[in-house]
């Protein structure tokens, strides 16, 4: 429009205002379209008295036409030149006027759907907002209950601290009650001084499984005789414990009322008083069960004889040769390569304590021994010890062999050995039951 002001052309500044106003009023700018409107007017009024004032001049020069009609001809051939200068500008005009329509055209759809998608995202984002906001407040009532339970936790772990101290004190009272019991069930057992005087040699072999022990041994002795018994009470560790109180009591009592007891005689007489004191029944279902399993034997120095009886616990003695017995509940089994035998005197079926069976009198085995002969007595404990993986026994065959085997040892030396078959063949698994073994040598 400036280059059709330049050339003073107002009907194509008037029609170029028209164009630019219709096009600013649709895109919304109705105060450039205004002007432009304005613009319009005043062209169309100055064109309207231009077009006035070339009437009068046509009108003036009407008479010089003819001489100046070459000079028109020109003149006219030049305004159609102009003529169609300014249709092509107008057409490129047009154009441009297309190009812009489309350019905002697209540029409006371009800003719609950014504006449509970052409504989208905003509405995203919202629903994000409003899931992190519930899981805060999840996560806030989480929080609350894993502080609550935290308390809780420290609360019972200060009181499991606190109960634990306490039984801790307990345990430590308990014990220091089993270890004082221990220097009374040890303060009871009969001093090994006395076998001094009667065999040649001799070992005691006592491993409790717990502190105290149900396992004891037993001696006592009037001029050239000496009772020995190893016993075997119900149950191990305190009650064991108190069973062989209350037997260690009951022997000392027997012997003291009669020193020259049949070994029979005195398990028949042990059996009473354990019936009697823990009012053993075989009418009442849930009367006590306890008792006792053991060996005794009498031997007089002078005479070099034994009498034994047994409840349960046999005795194995080794010799050059096989021993004869009054009873022949006996058994023998040789060594050819030491030409050893080891004769085993069977205890009665019977127990000291309340038996379901018809109460018989134990009986007696009589017999004599030679120097160098050996005495074993025993409880079941190392028998029964289990091997690591607690599939299979030591078992009496096995102890047998050992003893046949480790003749010509000491019986000072062959507690070692016990000690050291003991370790090999537990090899750190728990044990299962006391263990006690008494070697008399003559």
């Amino acid at each position: 429009m400036i280059f059709f002001e330049k050339i003073g052309d107002l009907a194509l500044i008037s029609e170029s205002s028209s164009y630019l106003h219709k096009s600013y009023k649709e895109l919304g700018n109705y105060k450039q379209a205004y002007l432009l409107l304005d613009r319009q007017k005043a062209v169309e009024d100055k064109l309207f008295n231009q077009n006035n004032e070339k009437k009068v001049t046509e009108i003036a020069l009407k008479y010089e036409f003819e001489k100046e009609k070459t000079k028109s001809e020109l003149e006219y051939r030049e305004q159609i030149k102009r003529q169609k200068l300014k249709q092509r500008f107008s057409i490129a005009l047009a154009i441009l006027f297309f190009v812009i329509i489309i350019v905002l055209y697209n540029l409006f759809r371009l800003k719609k759907k950014q504006t449509e998608e970052l409504q989208r995202l905003n509405a995203e984002i919202i629903m994000q907002k409003e899931e992190i906001e519930a899981q805060r407040d999840e996560i806030e009532v989480q929080k609350n209950q894993i502080e609550a339970q935290s308390q809780e936790i420290q609360e019972q772990r200060d009181l499991a601290i606190k109960r634990g101290n306490e039984l801790e004190k307990k345990n430590q009272d308990i014990e220091a009650s089993i270890y004082y019991a221990l220097r009374i069930q040890q303060a009871l057992l009969p001093s090994v001084d006395q076998l001094n005087s009667f065999f040649e040699d001799f070992t005691i072999y006592y491993k409790p499984r717990d502190i105290v022990s149900g396992d004891f041994y037993w001696f006592a002795q009037k001029d050239d005789k000496i009772y020995v018994a190893a016993a075997d009470c119900t149950g191990h560790g305190v009650p064991g414990a108190f069973m062989s109180l209350l037997g260690i009591s009951f022997f000392n009592q027997i012997f003291s009322e009669n020193p020259d007891i049949e070994t029979n005689i005195f398990l028949n007489t042990v059996r009473k008083m354990i019936i009697a004191s823990l009012k053993q029944s075989n009418d009442s279902f849930n009367a006590s069960r306890d008792g006792m399993d053991m060996s005794l034997i009498r031997f007089n120095r002078t005479t070099n004889e034994v009498q034994y009886s047994g409840a349960y616990n046999s005795i194995y003695v080794i010799s050059q040769k096989e021993i004869a017995s009054t009873n022949s509940n006996s058994f023998y089994k040789k060594d050819e390569q030491n030409n050893m035998v080891l004769t085993e005197f069977k205890a009665d079926r019977m127990p000291i304590g309340i038996f379901l069976k018809e109460e018989k009198d134990f009986s007696t085995h009589n017999f004599k021994i030679q120097k160098g002969d050996k005495i074993f007595m025993f409880s079941d404990g190392f028998e029964d010890m289990f091997n690591k993986e607690q599939t299979e026994k030591y078992t009496a065959g096995r102890f047998k062999n050992l003893l046949l085997a480790s003749y010509n040892q000491s019986l000072t030396e062959l507690n070692n050995t016990f000690e050291q078959v003991f370790i090999e063949w537990n090899n750190g698994a728990k044990q299962i039951d006391d263990i006690l073994i008494v070697g008399l040598m003559i």
